[in-house]
């Protein structure tokens, strides 16, 4: 059995014969759905903490990250910003009281939606981050944040 922890405790063991048990009886996908049933809120948890915040109750538009607001609610959306590919499952997220960072949880990317995050960001001052630590379908999405870049 591979392990990804140096000494896998017996309760980490015991986790794992259960989740192999789930894919034979049950399939690969109700598996995956069960890991991340067990870990989407600490996940969740653990992005705001990392960053100091917490997410807008407000209108989720990228607009109001890169200009500080959007005419688009009166309008129904025409002048929102959305990320030009990989827009899935967004959240506009708060620090200290202002919008800091912009997500997005695709469950891929293609190089042509890398190329456009890229020229997008360049375009609008503004710094990416992906990583596998989504917490909407961790393990089948990823995690884009968004931010003003510093300096």
């Amino acid at each position: 059995m591979r392990h990804f922890v140096d000494r896998p405790s017996d309760l980490f063991r015991e986790a794992v014969r259960a989740l192999e048990r789930l894919v034979e009886e049950k399939g690969l996908d109700m598996a995956e759905r069960a890991f991340a049933t067990a870990v989407w809120e600490k996940r969740r948890e653990a992005f705001a903490k990392r960053l100091g915040v917490k997410p807008t109750t407000g209108h989720v538009c990228l607009n109001r990250l890169v200009k500080g607001h959007c005419k688009g609610m009166e309008l129904m959306f025409p002048k929102c910003f959305w990320l030009p590919a990989a827009n899935d499952h967004v959240s506009l997220w708060l620090k200290d009281g202002n919008l800091h960072v912009y997500v997005s949880q695709p469950y891929s990317l293609t190089l042509k939606d890398m190329r456009a995050l890229v020229q997008f960001c360049d375009a609008h001052a503004l710094d990416a981050v992906v990583s596998a630590g989504s917490w909407h379908f961790p393990g089948s999405t990823l995690l884009i944040e968004i931010t003003r870049e510093e300096g």
